[in-house]
């Protein structure tokens, strides 16, 4: 490494390649087992521990503590991040990839005004999402909160008149899950 360069405190080069760092088992006062894993949505490491005292025995404890760290490091090489709370897998797609799917699901629409409205609007949420400081990079991360502040840039851009600013509402509510 590099002698004059600061890195953050969690960081290592293991770290910045897998997104995570192995579980380790702390013990004395309060037993835990802990890691660093990649936050997608905020592009750092973050620090989860799994409390131990719970349990009464200390070979119960160390016997618990070697079961989830086995399960823990088969969860985050396959790409699991506990920062992530989605009913399944599709919620890891990248949204790119989601934009791209849908962008060619419009060449279906039979009516041409229909399909050139629909990719303005899908040009006008890619502009919005490249605006911002931290971009979106998967679909879980399109909620409820990602399009209200979407509708509040498009309505408050001065680009666009009032006759206009209830058409991006329209079209959420039309494409609403």
């Amino acid at each position: 490494m590099l002698k004059n360069v600061r890195y953050p405190q969690n960081f290592s080069p293991k770290s910045e390649v897998l997104g995570f760092t192995y579980s380790k088992l702390h013990t004395g006062k309060s037993w835990y087992v802990d890691f660093f894993s990649l936050d997608p949505a905020t592009r750092t490491m973050r620090r989860k521990k799994y409390m131990l005292d719970s349990i009464g025995k200390v070979t119960e404890r160390r016997k618990r503590a070697l079961e989830l760290i086995e399960s823990l490091l088969k969860l985050l090489r396959s790409g699991w991040s506990p920062w992530v709370h989605v009913e399944d897998n599709r919620g890891y797609t990248l949204l790119e990839e989601a934009l791209e799917k849908y962008e060619k699901s419009l060449e279906k629409l039979p009516k041409l005004k229909t399909r050139q409205s629909y990719s303005s609007r899908l040009n006008v949420l890619r502009e919005y999402i490249k605006s911002r400081v931290i971009p979106p990079k998967y679909v879980y991360q399109f909620d409820t909160s990602f399009v209200s502040d979407f509708l509040d840039w498009q309505i408050g851009s001065s680009r666009n008149s009032g006759y206009y600013s209830s058409s991006p509402i329209d079209f959420a509510n039309r494409h609403a899950s």
